[in-house]
């Protein structure tokens, strides 16, 4: 399992935990990456620094804004993570529900490159949108109340649409109207 917490911070998480707790009860070996907290409820994986939160992103520093965008494209730390998981855990599939910004697409690449096939979770519109919660395919999100959050939004965009989605064996919608 692939998601950027391991505690429950909304529905997303919820929704991953609960699928981690009824793959165990089935007898399944589940194994997550996600980020550091002492809060997780989650402990069997691999776990990064998170960078940034939606409670913390107001209170981030100038000066370390570049380096959470470039995460945000590219998490060197989670890409590590994933990649001890493939070679210690073998996962017969990666199962991704949010990743971003936190954990970039780098689970996703190198699961594809192992030849593991992608389970992708829509619990939002981050796929074809760059506000998550914009059901419209705007390239441009216009709906963030920072400057800064919307260029972020609007730059990863074509990361999550051209080089995450095609890698993507099979999608599960939360919802009907999330799938329409």
């Amino acid at each position: 399992m692939v998601n950027v917490y391991a505690y429950v911070t909304g529905g997303a998480d919820v929704h991953c935990l609960e699928l981690c707790h009824g793959l165990r009860d089935r007898q399944h070996d589940v194994a997550m990456l996600a980020t550091e907290s002492e809060r997780n409820e989650e402990h069997r994986g691999d776990f990064v620094p998170v960078s940034v939160t939606n409670t913390t992103r107001d209170s981030v520093r100038l000066a370390e804004r570049p380096r959470i965008a470039l995460d945000a494209l590219w998490n060197a730390k989670a890409a590590r993570a994933t990649s001890r998981l493939l070679r210690d855990f073998d996962p017969e599939i990666v199962h991704v529900h949010k990743a971003y910004p936190q954990l970039s697409v780098a689970p996703v690449l190198l699961a594809h490159r192992q030849a593991v096939p992608i389970v992708q979770t829509l619990h939002d519109y981050q796929f074809i949108s760059a506000n998550p919660l914009d059901d419209q395919g705007n390239w441009l999100d216009r709906s963030e109340t920072r400057l800064s959050y919307r260029l972020l939004n609007t730059a990863t965009l074509p990361v999550r649409r051209f080089m995450h989605v095609p890698r993507v064996s099979r999608f599960i919608a939360v919802s009907r109207f999330v799938a329409r």
